[in-house]
């Protein structure tokens, strides 16, 4: 059996309160080991996904079921008859920005994706920090509030060197004025 699922719909705000820009979404890695999870437990591999591409700004993939495993055959049943219809994308994001109110995270790799019993909404995800742990999502704008200040902070940082190397430079100048003048006298 074969059904395609919406891993993640880059036109809604998912459950973690952020918008995922998929055109910014690395899928190399996960391409080449397209696990299917339970729940995102990794323990519990219940098949693999095939056909993975995005279109009409979704992320798709058609499930295929390990049916030869009591999970991945249950599960996939469980899909077949309508009882569950959720999936859900983990990914690592690696490139945040915010627009006017709304997060978007423009710039991440594919991790994984589960089938879930009860997504948020189809833009559904678990986020993963580099170490591939799981990460809360206020940990992850704690992340990037951090990151977007100190960017602030250096640019605020240049801007005072700058004032800072005119002063320096216009103190030299009246103190050359300063010597000239002494020395006329």
């Amino acid at each position: 059996m074969r059904k395609t699922f919406i891993l993640s719909d880059g036109s809604r705000v998912n459950n973690h309160g952020f918008r995922i820009q998929l055109s910014g979404l690395n899928l190399d890695r996960f391409k080449q080991n397209p696990v299917m999870l339970y729940q995102h437990d990794m323990e519990r591999v219940i098949g693999r996904w095939e056909n993975i591409r995005i279109e009409d700004n979704k992320l798709l993939a058609e499930a295929v079921f390990d049916t030869g495993d009591t999970l991945g055959s249950e599960v996939a049943r469980k899909v077949e008859e309508g009882f569950i219809k959720g999936c859900s994308l983990g990914l690592i994001i690696e490139e945040m920005v915010q627009v006017g109110e709304e997060w978007m995270a423009i710039r991440g790799e594919v991790y994984e994706a589960s089938v879930v019993s009860i997504p948020s909404d189809a833009g559904a995800v678990v986020l993963y920090d580099e170490k591939r742990q799981v990460l809360s999502a206020e940990a992850l704008y704690l992340q990037f509030n951090i990151n977007q200040t100190n960017n602030t902070m250096n640019e605020k940082m240049k801007e005072l060197e700058a004032q800072l190397a005119e002063k320096d430079q216009r103190v030299q100048e009246l103190e050359a004025q300063v010597d000239n003048l002494e020395n006329q006298l």
